[in-house]
């Protein structure tokens, strides 16, 4: 059986059913013992703010754990949006035409030299570490 679902209605089933799974059934709130994660890329964070994505994703999908697309050569992980596909409701309406990919973190040479990858780091956020830019506030909360 295929299901005809885009990426905006599966974002909002899987996030409706994250949260109405996390709604503690006494009235009192506990902090889930269960990870609860997500895998998010950088464009994200550079569309809408880091605190607001962190804010959304756990308000409303009780996200406690991120899987960030530090490295990808991925459209679909760590792109806008696929050309062609419907834009989602969030963050820039627009296709980045010009995805290139890569580490989107800032890599160290040293632990590369001896291997055939040397110019690895992502050109589609200029100088953003998104390991700098995400951990120290998601480690806040």
């Amino acid at each position: 059986m295929r299901l005809d679902v885009n990426r905006r209605e599966f974002l909002k089933i899987a996030a409706g059913a994250g949260a109405a799974l996390a709604m503690p059934t006494s009235g009192h709130t506990a902090v889930s013992s269960k990870m609860i994660g997500i895998q998010v890329g950088a464009v994200s964070f550079v569309d809408e703010g880091t605190e607001k994505v962190l804010d959304v994703l756990q308000e409303r999908a009780c996200v406690n754990t991120l899987f960030l697309a530090v490295f990808t050569y991925g459209r679909g992980i760590a792109g806008r949006q696929i050309p062609g596909q419907p834009l989602p409701d969030h963050g820039k309406q627009e296709y980045d035409l010009n995805f290139h990919g890569g580490n989107f973190a800032i890599p160290h040479p040293q632990y590369y030299k001896n291997t055939a990858l040397k110019d690895t780091r992502a050109p589609d956020h200029a100088d953003l570490d998104i390991l700098a830019e995400v951990l120290p506030a998601a480690k806040k909360r």
